[in-house]
């Protein structure tokens, strides 16, 4: 992790040095080639904290930039490790045997593969097929590794480890957001609004993922298992809950509403009231650090602070949906013209779709557009245009089936106190999560969301499996 993190910042500071890449890549390859679940480890939590320029960032060779990521060799890597074993350590441990849970994912993968091949057949963009192939179903490969290597509770608790780890490093960036008015690597995804983000939105994303565990931790851990207060612990989702806010990101707020809707359904009696009481102390806790931060600045200053009022301007705008009702948001008024547009080329092929890496071509207004079908900010829809009501109902079948088992898990492990309900109500939680924002967003074409994916199905599948639940 040293090497690598050493690497990321050399690369972020003086540029990318190939001698300090391969010297940092060659470190952590041996030591993923020995121990396959340090590949594990690195792949998020390396994620976590530099997020695209990690999973994103070319290789460039003289003129020409290759899009081989670190990720992408550090998954190779991991990938080579689990081969060696099984190939020099016959162990019946080391076996993968597929069941119920497997089979739906396999069946996407196939019509996946189905729709590049019919892509390739074609005249299509062939770097743009692949990409979106990778995406769709190669990182995939992450579930698997995740079945080969996290294997015990013990393994899992240890990638648990590394991620709360990570997840605290993580408030740099919020605490940099609040310093300097602007989100650092924010400008990646700047706002259809006015203002800007005071945190980057795959972080505000990582913060989702860190609040489900500490929420978790409230429910569930036990007073020997803990290693800091229930104060300390509180000042750590009024940041979480402060991270989200200055995100900006309305996809999250609103997807995070309709879970919390799902908790007053399904959860216990007795864990509403916590949550009642975590609301209710985080909000207060949040007003009262916001009236000290008022009066302390008062003090000195006079007046309350220009960039708050600036904000607050910007908050009430984009929580403000007057303007999506409307039209007038752009953001908004884009992706309907885009839709709209990919409705009409799957006209054309209903049924195997038009296949991937193929352009999207309509237009907003006064102005055409191009743009591949990743653009849509809809993955069902994106589905839904190249693999056609094949690949569609793919889905439906999938996402049918892992609700079933989410729900016979949680009617098992609410019930207990330990571990597994604490992995469960993370890993669950991020899985719904997810087919949530596969309708409004992108996060089923970018690696550095995907990867959580398959993570949380493979933690899934470790519970039903423990649990005969498949």
């Amino acid at each position: 992790m040293g090497a690598i993190s050493g690497y990321l910042l050399s690369y972020l500071y003086f540029g990318q040095n190939l001698w300090i890449y391969f010297s940092c890549l060659a470190v952590a390859g041996i030591a993923v080639l020995k121990f396959p679940q340090v590949g594990l480890y690195l792949i998020f939590f390396c994620t976590l904290i530099f997020e695209r320029h990690f999973t994103l960032q070319a290789l460039a060779i003289g003129d020409v930039e290759y899009k081989l990521y670190p990720l992408d060799i550090i998954i190779g890597l991991t990938t080579l490790s689990v081969l060696l074993k099984l190939f020099f350590e016959h162990q019946e441990k080391n076996k993968i045997i597929f069941n119920k849970f497997d089979y739906p994912i396999l069946v996407f993968g196939l019509v996946a593969t189905a729709s590049f091949i019919f892509a390739l057949l074609t005249k299509v963009d062939t770097a743009t097929a692949f990409g979106a192939y990778k995406n769709y179903f190669i990182y995939a490969i992450v579930y698997f590794l995740s079945l080969f290597i996290l294997k015990t509770r013990e393994d899992w608790k240890r990638l648990m480890f590394w991620f709360i780890f990570g997840s605290t490093i993580m408030f740099f960036f919020l605490g940099y957001g609040l310093l300097t008015g602007h989100g650092l690597w924010s400008e990646y995804t700047p706002l259809s609004t006015s203002g800007a983000r005071l945190i980057a939105g795959t972080h505000a994303f990582y913060f989702v993922l860190f609040g489900f565990w500490s929420i978790a931790w409230f429910f569930w851990s036990s007073k020997e298992n803990r290693l800091i207060g229930k104060k300390e612990m509180m000042f750590v989702l009024v940041l979480i809950a402060l991270a989200l806010v200055v995100s900006l990101v309305r996809h999250l707020w609103l997807a995070l509403l309709m879970i919390l809707i799902l908790w007053l359904i399904y959860l216990p009696k007795s864990k509403k009231e916590i949550l009642y009481g975590l609301f209710t102390k985080v909000l207060l806790f949040g007003i009262l650090l916001s009236l000290l931060f008022f009066w302390i600045y008062g003090l000195k200053e006079g007046n309350s602070p220009v960039f708050v009022r600036k904000y607050l301007y910007v908050l009430q705008e984009r929580v403000s949906i007057s303007s999506v009702v409307n039209l007038q948001d752009e953001s908004f008024r884009w992706r309907v013209s885009a839709w709209m547009a990919g409705v009409s080329l799957w006209r054309s092929s209903p049924f195997l779709g038009i296949g991937l890496g193929k352009q999207i071509i309509g237009y907003d207004e006064l102005f055409f557009f191009d743009i591949p079908p990743r653009d849509l900010h809809n993955n069902y829809l994106g589905i839904f245009v190249q693999m056609g009501l094949l690949g569609i109902f793919a889905v439906i079948y999938w996402f049918i089936y892992l609700l079933k088992c989410l729900d016979k898990l949680w009617r098992d492990l609410c019930k207990k106190s330990d571990f597994d309900t604490i992995l469960f109500f993370v890993w669950g939680n991020a899985l719904i999560l997810f087919m949530i924002v596969f309708s409004i967003s992108v996060y089923w074409d970018i690696n550095l969301f995907i990867i959580w994916w398959w993570l949380g199905l493979a933690a899934v599948r470790f519970l039903a499996v423990e649990h005969k639940k498949i």
